[in-house]
């Protein structure tokens, strides 16, 4: 948390909690978690006048409602994507979410991927994964709760670690536009959201991140955004999902030659006036 004059950033609530004070306002990181019974503590301590939330996603997966009075601004992902202010991105879609199966995907191509960010449900398929990736030379490390994070983090960044796996512990507040390939685990609309938004920071080396997920995910981050391009694993190769440059081509031609048609519509059948009759409905 942060107090500049009579304005309060908060960042973990656990260190609000251990202040008070009064402020103006509050400016909320990830709002979505505002409905917290620990938040309305803090809310309580510090009494501020107006909140502020901020957050990639402004709704909860559970029964609990937002209670904010005022939509400010709402900017879609697929928006600030295409205004520039979010990097475009690459969707890839594998058949399953095996740790096996995606040590070969990485390992096969490790250039295609790039500095690359790993999600899984447990802690031991991160293990299994680094394992696997440490075997063949790839420099990789399992971030938990209890591991050392400033340092690992600081390793990735500096291009030290080339792959980092985690649970959900980077799923939120990681911030580092060289990410190049965030891949996420079969998830709701809500963590997949997040996990993607990883990879979506602008960085001038990448003008194109790269998004991985497996055909049985709840929520296929397609939902979310258009991707630039979509690539699908079938026979041992990625197939391309984008439209044929030759199809284009012949529907482009086909609707020039539609449009310079000329055609002739039927005339209309006038009725003879004379002949019109009256109808009286009688009661």
């Amino acid at each position: 948390m942060r107090r500049t004059g009579r304005f309060v950033e908060t960042y973990d609530i656990g260190v609000a909690q251990n202040h008070n004070f009064f402020a103006d306002g509050i400016l909320i990181h990830n709002c979505q978690h505002d409905a917290a019974s620990s938040m309305a503590h803090i809310h309580n301590l510090i009494q501020p006048k107006w909140i502020l939330g901020l957050t990639a996603t402004p709704f909860r997966t559970d029964s609990v409602k937002l209670c904010f009075d005022k939509v400010v601004k709402d900017a879609g992902i697929h928006s600030l994507i295409q205004d520039g202010y979010l990097s475009q991105f690459d969707h890839y879609t594998i058949p399953k979410w095996d740790v096996p199966l995606l040590a070969e995907f990485y390992c096969g191509e490790p250039q295609r991927w790039g500095k690359s960010i790993f999600f899984f449900h447990t802690q031991n398929e991160c293990r299994q994964l680094d394992r696997l990736l440490r075997s063949r030379g790839i420099a990789s490390d399992v971030v938990t709760g209890s591991s050392d994070r400033d340092a690992q983090l600081a390793a990735f960044r500096s291009g030290q670690t080339q792959v980092l796996i985690n649970c959900m512990v980077l799923t939120e507040g990681f911030d580092d536009p060289s990410l190049q390939t965030v891949w996420i685990r079969a998830s709701a609309k809500g963590p997949t959201i997040q996990m993607a938004g990883r990879a979506l920071r602008k960085f001038d080396g990448l003008p194109v991140k790269q998004i991985v997920q497996c055909q049985n995910t709840p929520h296929p981050f397609l939902k979310t955004a258009t991707a630039r391009q979509q690539f699908l694993w079938q026979c041992g190769e990625w197939r391309s999902l984008r439209v044929n440059p030759k199809l284009n081509l012949c529907n482009a031609n086909v609707r020039r030659a539609i449009a310079q048609t000329e055609v002739e519509l039927p005339k209309f059948l006038k009725r003879d006036e004379g002949r019109r009759r009256r109808r009286v409905v009688r009661f």
